[in-house]
Parts: C-alpha cells; sequence; structure tokens
C-alpha cells in the first residue's frame, strides 16, 4: 500500500530543500531557518559569504544600519557620512549616510563610525533615540 504525503511531510521536504539551497551553516532544523529564508527573500539581510549566512556572529554597526536602512525601503541617498572609516563603495556606506541624516545613528566620534564594531542586545532595545545617538551605541 502506498502511503500519501502530508502536508507536514512536504512542509518538512521544502523547508530541507529551500536551507539546503541557501546557506550552509542554516540547516533546516536550526530554530532561525524560517526567519533567515524570510529577511533575505525581504531582501533586508544577505549572506557574509557565498554560501554562508553566520547566524551566530554578532551583528556589527554596519549590519545593524544596512538592515534598518533597507527595512525603511532603502531610500535615495545623496550625500555621504563625514566619517574617515567608512569604506566608499561598501555595502553599508549608503546606510551610515543615511541613519546619521536622520539621527537614527550616530558616530562614535565626529569623525569615525566603527563600522565593524559589535552592537549588544541592550544598544538595540533601547527605545530612547537619545541613546541611540550617544557615544558608543549604535
Amino acid at each position: 500500500m502506498k502511503r500519501l504525503l502530508t502536508r507536514g511531510a512536504l512542509l518538512l521536504l521544502l523547508c530541507a530543500l529551500l536551507a539546503a539551497s541557501g546557506f550552509a551553516d542554516v540547516k533546516a532544523e536550526a530554530v532561525c531557518q524560517q526567519d533567515v529564508l524570510f529577511c533575505t527573500d525581504e531582501g533586508l539581510m544577505t549572506g557574509t559569504g557565498r554560501n554562508t549566512f553566520s547566524p551566530d556572529r554578532p551583528m556589527t554597526r554596519a549590519m545593524v544600519v544596512a538592515t534598518l536602512y533597507r527595512l525603511a525601503g532603502s531610500p535615495e541617498v545623496t550625500e555621504k557620512a563625514a566619517f574617515t572609516d567608512v569604506a566608499s563603495g561598501s555595502y553599508y556606506e549608503a546606510a551610515v549616510a543615511w541613519a546619521a541624516k536622520n539621527e537614527i545613528a550616530s558616530g562614535t566620534s565626529a569623525t569615525t563610525f566603527e563600522p565593524n564594531k559589535a552592537v549588544t542586545r541592550e544598544q538595540l532595545a533601547n527605545g530612547r533615540r537619545d541613546a541611540l545617538r550617544e557615544p558608543h551605541q549604535l
């Protein structure tokens, strides 16, 4: 007797196929797998390499502002941010300029942004706008 394919079995198969076709470090059984697929499908986040997402890697200031910028629809940016450590042509260049102009994030000094500095959960979860603009915050 042939066994019928259940909806649940198909869902598991599809999730495994999606994970296998995406990032080698995000397995079908990973807790974050559906979130990773959603964020990448929506264009909010990208991988950290050709076949990697690095779900356990700390978020940097550049990654956070790039994600927020994409969430805002990647609005046109005509000016560059005045930070000497924001590389021209980098994936985060426009996002940093947008975040600084809209007072979403500021530099860690008048001339530095520290794009590769890790962000803590507390820094991101702090809902006060003023706290996000203080040095060493997002």
